[in-house]
């Protein structure tokens, strides 16, 4: 007895690893890196699954979206369409800004937007897969939507 409870344990475990690792996948991660610099500089790098965030905009009060339902629904599709025009070019830079104090680059690279920030105090790098974000951004747009009417039979 004991050892099938150990085994549907050890089912479940796996299932519930193997669901975890395809919402990852399918979703991608958003990897934000920080690095200060001196000596006593610390450097530390947090990976956040969108599988996550979707999950998190479930907790949005819909009142709160559907105030900006038409400003979702906009950024949605402006998302989609330039998540479309960037696939369909190579590995590019979007923006590249040069200061005495810092320096900022925008890029695309492998699905990925990428922004980097590089200062004397540090640097920061952001990574967001470009469907997943866009992902998010129609989540967002669909909860925002009223319901449809409920009909009354007479």
């Amino acid at each position: 007895m004991l050892m099938k409870l150990g085994a549907g344990v050890l089912v479940a475990s796996l299932g519930l690893g193997v669901g975890t690792g395809v919402a990852v996948h399918q979703y991608g991660t958003v990897v934000v890196r920080v690095e200060e610099r001196g000596p006593a500089g610390h450097s530390f790098t947090i990976p956040v699954p969108l599988a996550l965030a979707r999950l998190a905009v479930s907790f949005v009060p819909v009142e709160e979206l559907r105030a900006e339902a038409a400003e979702l629904r906009l950024a949605s599709r402006l998302a989609a369409a330039v998540t479309e025009e960037l696939s369909q070019y190579p590995d590019t830079v979007l923006v590249q800004v040069e200061s005495p104090d810092e320096s900022v680059l925008v890029y695309t690279a492998d699905g990925e937007l990428c922004v980097d920030v590089d200062t004397s105090d540090e640097r920061v790098t952001v990574r967001v897969p470009l469907w997943g974000a866009t992902q998010i951004l129609e989540v967002l747009a669909e909860r925002a939507e009223p319901l449809p009417a409920e009909s009354t039979q007479d």
